[in-house]
């Protein structure tokens, strides 16, 4: 009944029901281990690069084919370094992009790497504190982007023509090792949300870079924070807190002087969770990107309404190898008009393209004659994922004129390996004599019966 070829397609069962998208895996850089994953158009070309490092900076120049160009910088020639995180900004106002790299290791912890014309030339900014996280804003509003440094405290590093000043915000009660900034009070000026293991603190402020430190939530007694993000969750227009724990995934309501917490997706085991906030399916408000460290899973949580939402599995159900670190980013890598996802694994870089159409039938034949006869049809499934599933249903149903369906009338079973395509090019189903005239539609089902997972259709004739 079925000439198949090559076999495979995408589906996965969890604790939860996962609604089954397709994704294709690209390797971006093998055997590293990296920290510190950072996207931006380093080049200028339009399209989004990556840059990464470990004891040395690493740049993967987008080639906007699904390929990328790998350059590597010296940092601390000869010496032990790490970095801890990047962040990229144009801190000498030359028209492209430099990158600010800030470690834990006492030796060059903070500097910045000019973009030249001959590669990156480094410029120490400081030796003295450890450095978890960094980012980059216009925080004194003079058009010079300031660097804005984590760790057991945070500090703004103001930007006069690339000499930097520093500034005390305030000490993190504990290491923060991520943070986020935006006007999270709606007043007009921009306030530093800063993660620690057990607080997440806000530095709001109140004019003149004055900050007032206050305690958002703590957490729960064995548990701990693990990464932070600004998005726009609900309609309200003002930026939103969201922030993983070992346990859970909140987003936190700045209203007035006001914050209200909201529960996003509850875990039943402990895990470190990366996110990143972008919106994935173009609606106007912010989807979550998930990695799970431990658990080793990639989840798209697709915010259909305040605070409700939809869990996707991006790419995989459990890796061969370890998500690495607190490395996830989405962006627009290729020249799809889709959202893509990067995620560093324990010994290289992956990026995930998102494929619209993981189950493709396509009508050959859909007259039928008074006599009867049968519609014909030819079919494929895609499966970019490194995890074979086994029993997997395919059957048919058809409607009737009148309304009715029928189901299942074509039925098989499959065991299905990874990085395979289905290729059914001849399918037919018979369409007896008496059946009544009218039009009907076909649906061909995939998933495990009689619960569809993906399902696509056609409507035929009988005469």
């Amino acid at each position: 009944m079925f000439r198949t070829l090559l076999v495979t397609l995408l589906i996965t069962s969890f604790q939860v029901t996962y609604a089954v998208d397709s994704w294709f895996e690209h390797t971006i850089i093998d055997n590293i281990s990296a920290e510190g994953l950072y996207t931006s158009d380093i080049n200028s070309d339009g399209f989004i690069d990556i840059i990464t490092g470990s004891d040395s900076l690493i740049v993967c120049i987008n080639n906007g084919d699904n390929t990328f160009n790998t350059h590597y910088f010296s940092i601390n020639e000869g010496n032990i370094y790490l970095i801890t995180s990047l962040a990229t900004a144009d801190l000498d106002s030359d028209g492209d992009l430099d990158i600010i790299v800030v470690s834990e290791y006492i030796e060059d912890t903070l500097i910045w790497m000019e973009n030249t014309d001959n590669g990156f030339l480094k410029h120490s900014v400081d030796n003295d504190m450890q450095y978890y996280y960094v980012t980059v804003y216009d925080i004194d509003n003079d058009y010079d982007m300031d660097i804005i440094t984590f760790g057991s405290q945070s500090h703004i590093w103001f930007n006069d023509n690339a000499t930097f000043t520093s500034s005390l915000v305030g000490n993190n009660l504990g290491i923060a090792y991520d943070a986020d900034i935006d006007d999270y009070d709606n007043d007009s000026d921009l306030d530093i949300v800063v993660l620690t293991f057990d607080n997440i603190i806000m530095f709001s402020n109140t004019g003149n870079n004055i900050y007032n430190q206050g305690i958002i939530d703590t957490a729960e007694p064995f548990q701990g924070f693990w990464s932070i993000e600004s998005g726009r969750i609900n309609d309200d227009l003002k930026p939103d807190i969201v922030v993983s724990s070992n346990s859970e995934i909140k987003w936190y309501d700045v209203y007035q002087d006001t914050i209200y917490s909201n529960n996003i997706y509850q875990l039943n085991n402990y895990d470190d969770i990366s996110l990143s906030i972008i919106d994935m399916d173009y609606d106007d408000d912010s989807d979550i990107i998930c990695a799970f460290k431990l658990s080793n899973k990639l989840l798209w949580l697709e915010n259909t309404n305040d605070n409700l939402w939809s869990t996707h599995l991006i790419g995989l159900n459990e890796t061969t190898q370890n998500i690495f670190g607190s490395s996830v980013k989405s962006e627009q890598f290729d020249v799809d008009p889709d959202v893509e996802v990067v995620l560093a694994l324990s010994s290289k870089i992956v990026w995930y393209d998102y494929n619209d159409y993981p189950l493709i039938i396509t009508p050959i034949v859909t007259n039928i004659p008074p006599a009867g006869g049968s519609i014909l049809y030819s079919l494929s499934l895609v499966n970019p994922t490194l995890t074979a599933q086994f029993g997997i249903n395919y059957w048919t149903s058809i409607t009737l004129p009148n309304g009715n369906t029928l189901s299942p009338i074509v039925t098989a079973t499959f065991n299905i390996g990874r990085y395979r395509t289905i290729i059914i090019d001849q399918l037919y189903q018979n369409v007896p004599s008496f059946a009544p005239s009218g039009t009907y539609v076909h649906t061909s089902n995939v998933g495990y019966y009689p619960e569809s997972l993906l399902n696509a259709s056609f409507e035929f004739t009988k005469n």
